[in-house]
């Protein structure tokens, strides 16, 4: 903001020169004509403001070498796509903003190469809606290099979730050996991290995988990140799923004792009377369900 505060500064050097050489000129008219100027200025930035898509395209124009202004435009484009799609049109046109999606990712991953964000959408894209293109680029192999070296973000963790997804629901067709290999390599690098191992968790139980190994993980994770509440949550899924109803309340019972301020009671809540298992068991044990 300091060279905008410069700029006023010297417009008001300006003005107030102005005045006083010519000493004809009102202050009223003076004031009006000021106001005026900022008054249309308000309106055309509110007008750009009023509209994601368009303020996403005019940070791009103003700021074309900026990844984050690329990645608002990709994002603002999906929406626009998926609204479209929702309402049932279809065509050459809707698919433009996909292609156009995706060409704002590929500009973002030229201005800033170690972003996951830019990676994972173009292995997404690529993947599920333009499988021709998967020839020209290893999108995820620019991003297991990647991972060894780039310090992970808080929005890291939401791509990589994405990414994660994108396995689950088949859209990626890739071996899973590799998004395991991924995983491995970043859980190498940041051990004990509880975000990684969720990941790590849900693509398991994706892949059907045994009851033991999806526990153990789910246990290692709550002891070595005791305060990550979606670990709890978890955990009392599992146990319900095989109506140990001790461990669900033993779990519960770990999960408060980390939570002194109560923050997840209503989340806890949700969970017992949304799970038949639980509410079963507890007709038949209301003393330890109380």
């Amino acid at each position: 903001y300091l060279p905008s505060v410069g700029v006023y500064i010297l417009a008001s050097y300006i003005l107030y020169s102005v005045f006083e050489r010519v000493k004809w000129i009102r202050t009223g008219v003076s004031v009006f004509a000021v106001l005026a100027v900022f008054a249309t200025l308000l309106f055309l930035r509110v007008f750009t403001w009023s509209d994601a898509f368009r303020l996403s395209m005019v940070n791009v124009e103003n700021h074309p070498r900026s990844a984050r202004s690329h990645y608002f435009l990709a994002e603002s484009l999906l929406n626009e796509y998926q609204l479209k799609h929702a309402s049932g049109e279809t065509g050459e046109e809707v698919n433009q903003y996909l292609l156009l999606a995706r060409n704002e990712f590929e500009l973002m991953h030229r201005e800033s190469p170690r972003d996951m964000a830019a990676l994972i959408m173009l292995i997404y894209l690529d993947q599920h809606r333009f499988p021709s293109l998967q020839q020209y680029n290893d999108w995820f192999l620019i991003l297991e290099e990647v991972a060894l070296m780039r310090r992970l973000q808080a929005s890291d963790y939401t791509a990589l979730g994405v990414l994660v997804d994108c396995f689950i629901e088949r859209y990626c067709t890739l071996p899973a050996d590799r998004l395991l290999s991924l995983l491995d390599t970043l859980e190498h690098r940041y051990p004990s991290n509880a975000r990684l191992a969720l990941l790590r968790y849900r693509y398991l139980k994706s892949l059907d995988e045994p009851y033991e190994v999806r526990l153990g993980l789910l246990e290692a994770t709550r002891l070595s990140m005791p305060y990550e509440a979606t670990t709890y949550a978890y955990l009392i899924q599992e146990y319900a799923q095989t109506r140990d109803i001790d461990a669900v309340f033993a779990t519960t019972m770990l999960w408060l004792m980390h939570d002194p301020d109560r923050r997840h009671l209503t989340q806890i809540r949700r969970m017992f009377d949304q799970s038949p298992e639980i509410s079963s068991d507890c007709s038949k044990n209301d003393e330890q369900c109380l």
